[in-house]
């Protein structure tokens, strides 16, 4: 990482973190079994130049989309997951309610998916991130 993270998150316990080389255009709620039940707020990358998990992390090898769940070892939050088993650059995803500075984060629009049937975008509905921690 050369210059520095747009955004910057980290769990409760600051043991582990993400970063990410740019701000996000949207970010993803999902209403698949693991992100309902954590209530997650996605933002994607490529896994490395674009940014990645740090520090140790617990994985949880999860779902036929093989993908890398990272929890924090000591507090148990989740940071974000990335892909383990794919060609080319993997992707990775940051839970941006991990964000250090929640305000750099709460005016990205919100964009629902459906991840538990159809693994589809559903229509946005004009809100943005802030308007879920209400």
């Amino acid at each position: 990482m050369g210059e520095a993270p747009a955004l910057e998150g980290r769990c409760i316990c600051g043991g582990a973190g993400w970063w990410l080389a740019e701000r996000p255009q949207d970010a993803t709620t999902c209403n698949c079994t693991f992100c309902r039940r954590f209530g997650v707020m996605m933002a994607y990358a490529e896994d490395g130049p674009g940014g990645t998990i740090t520090g140790e992390t617990r994985l949880y090898l999860w779902g036929p989309r093989a993908i890398a769940l990272h929890l924090c070892p000591t507090c148990g939050s989740y940071l974000g997951w990335t892909e383990v088993a794919r060609g080319g650059p993997r992707r990775f995803a940051a839970n941006l309610r991990l964000a250090l500075d929640p305000d750099s984060v709460a005016d990205i629009p919100v964009q629902p998916f459906e991840g538990l049937v159809s693994f589809e975008d559903l229509p946005k509905r004009g809100q943005c991130l802030a308007d879920l921690w209400a």
